[in-house]
């Protein structure tokens, strides 16, 4: 081969491994920092690291330990995470007990129901009182007119009564 050919080789191969660089380049901006197992190690002193999950969430990933929970940049450093777990910590709910939880949706539905009923309820009551009423007046009528008969009984005893 000549010289001029071994230059192009060199060159093609130079340009090759330029352009490997610049794709581990961009690899490495956009991978996660660190790995859950090296950030489990690097958190060792919190309680609960070995629930450790990280979710990635677009741009940033969720990381998640025990009931907290943290969104971080991807490139975000072990104090950054801790940071972000315990300044302000967001308390999940235990995914058992979310499963059992209703939707807003369902929340309203049984709002609506619970109202139904209460009207429901209210208007019987209303028709019991209505009931009371007629029942108490009734006996007001009985009691009216066993007076005017025991009036009239005791005209009759004495003779007429005062007039």
């Amino acid at each position: 081969m000549s010289a001029r050919s071994n230059q192009r080789l060199s060159d093609i191969r130079q340009a090759r491994l330029d352009a490997l660089k610049v794709i581990i380049a961009h690899w490495e901006a956009f991978k996660p920092f660190m790995s859950a197992a090296d950030l489990k190690a690097a958190l060792s002193h919190i309680p609960g690291i070995e629930s450790l999950t990280i979710t990635p969430y677009g741009p940033m990933q969720i990381v998640r330990i025990g009931d907290k929970s943290a969104t971080v940049s991807q490139n975000a450093s072990p104090g950054e995470i801790e940071r972000a777990l315990t300044a302000a910590p967001i308390r999940l709910v235990p995914r058992e007990q979310a499963k059992s939880m209703t939707t807003i949706g369902e929340q309203l539905k049984a709002a609506r129901a619970s109202i139904a009923a209460a009207r429901t309820a209210a208007s019987e009551a209303v028709s019991e009182s209505a009931d009371a009423t007629r029942v108490v007046l009734q006996e007001v009528d009985k009691a009216k007119k066993e007076a005017a008969d025991l009036r009239a009984e005791v005209a009759i005893l004495t003779n007429g009564g005062p007039a």
